[in-house]
């Protein structure tokens, strides 16, 4: 939940926004040379091409007449040049990657600019080859792609400032807007072959994102400015992006009737009609969340906010509420519409996993929805009578149905991490064209997992989490750290979670191991207040010694290395979790909840660390021995 308001006015805060963009852009470059013919003649796709193109570009710059903009990029070339002279190939890689994107990118948005103007022409002389209102779609979702990173590509590669988010989601809207015009045009419609639901769906899209950048606009010193019935304009952009979809899902249920729709069998991308009515839904299910989530001193006003916008369109209009409804009965009917639109999501098509995903944090929130200053833990639940008017939440803590529901993408009936997997049709829509990349895939994957360990966290289901680790823990490298390996000679023997941690299954395994440090410092916690500790818990105790160690282990680096990493960047749960278990057995069983890192030294934490290593090993012995004694002590037949 936020922790303070929004103070900024509209004005202020795009002026914000712009201030932190420019500061991004002064050492930034989009791409470096005279022209873009180098990254046309070598491809990106070995260590000499690359060496190549640098050389050719390095000399170019060097053999130009050094304007302004040539002599910053002789600078950077230095800079990205220097990696490889000492040595860093990956980093030297990495560099020139953003590079070729960016070059890559701009010469599509120019040949597709061209196709837009050549089109125009064509059109006017009445010889119809290309089609204006496909080449504009085609612009929209090039332009839309470049906000699915949150990255903006060039030299360096930086993080995405909001103020040009805004303006590529503007830009993508204007075409894709374009495009729906185009298409009506009596010129040419009978020959276009847009889809015009499917392009005003990413109009939706487009809007949602604009919307997205302006929520820490003040709700406060909007009213006071502009009185009691002002609206931020964050909401005035997703009242557009709501119109939008619900437009699209009366053009999408209108084709359909025509048609007998395409039948999808798998968990695909884009579900058709379906999949304009769960962005609907979700995106109304997003604003009454987000609303419900703002401080304290905003989230009534943002909430009135949330029901104005949620409540344009009602998926069943029998969970409308009564007009006298108090204004938590307003918010409690519209989750409970927009669960139902979930399940239903869920009944037509059983693959539909974004819906799985969106119906499982509906749950997960529902004791905010029902008290907005509850505290979010294992422990939280809404009233028996309030969870009888949403089918699937069931009474007692909310988490448990989150994690049903969520549990089913886990369900190991397949050999791998996530039941999820997309498919691309021969003539992909838009939406089916910006998910087709194994960067997007992971990311969707990445977030159902999180979300699943999460849940299963909070249900202090360690079994299930642990049975993900040891999956993520055997599977092969992903396509990050096989790349830095390969790039690197000797980077898989060095190669740790501490110094690779950007890969898909990296991060799957950075998750599942700090979920369970928190579970055992739950442990820890619950064990100190008891007054003295039984068999039981000196049991316990030792179990989670052995499990610390074990996931310590799954970050492969030495005491050392691991003392070194903590004194520069901070503590590691699971490190804090491993040395309070030893410190707490080695103390007689009196149990220590903390430690202060900041006042150890280096050397000091690696022999701590290495005692718990060792404690940890003689306890494993000791049972191994036990069993053993227990197994010869057993009458033979």
């Amino acid at each position: 939940k936020r922790a303070s308001p929004a103070t900024l006015t509209l004005k202020e805060l795009e002026q914000v926004q712009a201030e932190e963009y420019e500061t991004a852009c002064r050492d930034w470059t989009p791409f470096i040379g005279v022209n873009l013919r180098p990254y046309l003649q070598h491809p990106w796709s070995s260590t000499k091409s690359l060496q190549n193109c640098a050389e050719q570009i390095g000399a170019a710059l060097a053999n130009s007449t050094h304007d302004r903009d040539d002599t910053k990029g002789v600078d950077q070339w230095k800079k990205i040049q220097v990696n490889y002279e000492q040595g860093s190939k990956a980093k030297w890689m990495t560099n020139w990657a953003g590079i070729f994107i960016s070059a890559l990118r701009t010469l599509r948005m120019r040949a597709l600019m061209v196709a837009r103007h050549l089109s125009s022409l064509i059109t006017i002389s009445g010889r119809q080859s290309l089609y204006p209102s496909e080449v504009s779609e085609d612009i929209g979702t090039a332009v839309y792609s470049e906000l699915m990173s949150s990255f903006t590509y060039g030299f360096p590669i930086r993080s995405m400032t909001l103020h040009e988010k805004r303006g590529i989601a503007k830009l993508s809207a204007f075409f894709f807007n374009e495009a729906i015009d185009l298409s009506e045009d009596e010129r040419f419609s009978d020959k276009s072959s847009t889809t015009v639901f499917e392009v005003r769906f990413m109009v939706g899209k487009s809007l949602e994102k604009i919307s997205s950048t302006l929520q820490d606009e003040s709700y406060l010193l909007c009213n006071a400015i502009q009185g009691e019935t002002s609206r931020r304009k964050y909401e005035a952009y997703m009242a557009e992006a709501l119109a939008s979809y619900s437009k699209a899902l009366a053009e999408a249920s209108k084709a359909s009737d025509k048609a007998t729709p395409k039948q999808i069998d798998v968990g695909g991308s884009s579900h058709g009609s379906l999949e304009v009515l769960y962005r609907l839904h979700a995106t109304r299910l997003k604003v009454i969340t987000t609303a419900a989530l703002r401080s304290k001193e905003e989230c009534s006003i943002a909430e009135k906010e949330g029901i104005r916008l949620a409540s344009t369109a009602w998926f069943n209009s029998l969970n409308k509420p009564n007009a006298s409804a108090s204004l938590r009965n307003q918010v409690w009917s519209l989750l409970a519409d927009c669960c139902d639109a979930m399940i239903n999501c869920r009944k037509k098509q059983p693959l539909f996993h974004r819906a799985a995903f969106r119906l499982a944090q509906a749950y997960n929130y529902a004791p905010v929805f029902h008290r907005p200053d509850c505290q979010l833990d294992s422990s939280a639940c809404v009233p028996d009578v309030k969870t009888f008017t949403i089918p699937g939440l069931a009474a007692g803590p909310c988490a448990e149905s989150a994690a049903e529901v969520i549990g089913t993408l886990f369900d190991k009936k397949r050999d791998h991490l996530c039941s999820v997997w997309q498919t691309t049709s021969n003539a992909p829509t838009p939406f089916e064209v910006i998910n087709d990349s194994i960067r997007k895939y992971d990311k969707l994957r990445l977030k159902y997992i999180l979300a699943f360990i999460d849940s299963m966290r909070l249900c202090k289901k360690r079994d299930r989490i642990e049975l993900l680790f040891q999956m993520a823990s055997k599977s092969a490298q992903d396509m990050p750290t096989y790349y830095e390996a390969t790039v690197t000679p000797g980077v898989i023997a060095n190669q740790t979670l501490l110094t690779s941690s950007q890969g898909f299954l990296a991060q799957v395994k950075l998750a599942a191991i700090d979920a369970l440090a928190q579970l055992i410092l739950q442990d820890l916690s619950e064990l100190s207040t008891t007054k003295a500790i039984d068999t039981d818990g000196r049991a316990l105790l030792e179990r989670d010694l052995r499990m610390a160690t074990s996931l310590y282990k799954g970050f492969c680096a030495s005491p050392n290395e691991m003392a070194e990493y903590i004194k520069s960047t901070g503590p590691l749960r699971v490190v804090n979790a491993m040395c309070l278990c030893f410190l707490s057995i080695q103390g007689g069983h009196r149990i220590k909840t903390s430690l202060q890192f900041d006042l150890m030294t280096a050397d000091s934490l690696c022999s701590l660390i290495e005692a718990s290593l060792q404690k940890a090993k003689d306890v494993a012995n000791r049972e191994k021995v036990a069993r053993r004694a227990e197994k010869d002590s057993r009458p033979t037949k």
